[in-house]
């Protein structure tokens, strides 16, 4: 198989024709070099100061167009929401910074391995510092607290217990350390939890007390109930209302003459009777006699208010009711006739008895 001659690269050998500002220039014409102009450190120093306080005058908000400065006002905004969002996950320093997630997946390693090394100093720094809690998981879902139950360091555990490793759960740390043998971290958790556990429903109870409790400003006292419930039914609540009494409805019209001449006279309808309104309210309420029983023998019928015109025989008439069966009366002849054929059976069974009798023989 032939080989494919390549072309070599023929450098130039003399100067052609070529462009200068624009302009052909013929070959031969010999090229002015224009003598470079050399400044002091002192002039380019001053010449960029000059520069900057240019750009600076020229970027003053004050003189922008408006509409330019809307731009930039607006470009501010997303960039403050944009850090906003940005925001990263694990609280700030105690410098005020941000902290990065990175920074909290940083801290969150070096609280584990401290963890799995029993350094309770290392842990409380890291817990110090603010670049992560005590709940923090890794990748493969391992906290703290199970890693010091796996390691076995009881100090560590109590300390992270105290931190608020308590908010995760116990049971994973339970399992590592029965499953390495550290029988004394198992007790110490158990016995921890159960602490944190009591603590925690006092303190809730106490919150559901303190959110029961609450100041009636009618009673002027406090209740540990809430609105509507019996407090406000209560006989204390009722008096401390003050409220007024309903208003009294009297058995006859408003419109009557001798209902409107006492309002005139000056009584209040809302006291008794009589110009000093200490007399009744109200007529006395009766129990109509109906039947044929002696006084007082029967108390079981209410007293009411009657009101009935005179002469009105309706309102006095016994009540219909079942009435007892009345018994037939027999005259005297019925009677006598009666008591003679009572009287001869009687002897008509005495004769047949005593000849019975006699005829045993």
């Amino acid at each position: 198989m032939d080989r494919v001659k390549l072309i070599d690269f023929t450098p130039a050998s003399a100067a052609t024709e070529r462009w200068c500002d624009g302009e052909a220039r013929a070959r031969g014409e010999k090229e002015t070099l224009v003598p470079r102009q050399v400044i002091s450190g002192t002039e380019a120093r001053s010449f960029y100061e000059h520069l900057l306080a240019a750009d600076s005058a020229q970027t003053t908000p004050a003189e922008l167009p408006e509409n330019k400065l809307r731009r930039q006002q607006r470009r501010e905004r997303r960039r403050e929401r944009r850090r906003e969002k940005d925001a990263p996950i694990g609280g700030q320093r105690d410098t005020g910074r941000a902290v990065t997630p990175a920074e909290r997946q940083r801290a969150g390693h070096r609280l584990l391995k401290c963890a799995q090394l029993g350094d309770v100093e290392g842990q409380r720094q890291v817990l110090t510092e603010g670049l992560c809690d005590a709940t923090f998981r890794d990748s493969f879902g391992w906290t703290a607290l199970m890693c010091a139950a796996h390691a076995g360091h009881i100090n560590a555990v109590r300390m992270l217990l105290e931190e608020g490793g308590e908010e995760q759960r116990h049971d994973e740390a339970l399992r590592l350390a029965s499953g390495q043998g550290h029988g004394h971290v198992e007790v110490a958790l158990r016995d921890l939890a159960g602490i944190k556990e009591r603590e925690r429903a006092e303190l809730e109870r106490a919150r559901q007390e303190a959110a029961r409790r609450r100041w009636c400003e009618i009673c002027a006292a406090e209740c540990c109930d809430a609105p509507g419930s019996r407090h406000e039914a209560s006989t204390v609540h009722l008096l401390s209302r003050d409220a007024p009494l309903p208003p009294t409805h009297y058995h006859i019209p408003e419109s009557s003459v001798g209902f409107r001449l006492m309002l005139r006279d000056g009584w209040d309808k809302e006291t008794g009777l009589g110009p000093d309104g200490k007399g009744r309210k109200f007529p006395i309420k009766t129990v109509l006699k109906r039947d044929l029983t002696g006084l007082g023998f029967k108390r079981d019928l209410p007293a009411r208010v009657t009101h009935f015109s005179a002469h009105d025989e309706d309102a006095v008439r016994r009540a219909q009711g079942p009435q007892p069966p009345v018994s037939r009366i027999e005259r005297a002849a019925t009677l006598g006739r009666r008591a003679a054929s009572r009287q001869e059976a009687r002897a008509r069974d005495w004769e047949r008895d005593l000849r019975s009798y006699m005829n045993t023989d």
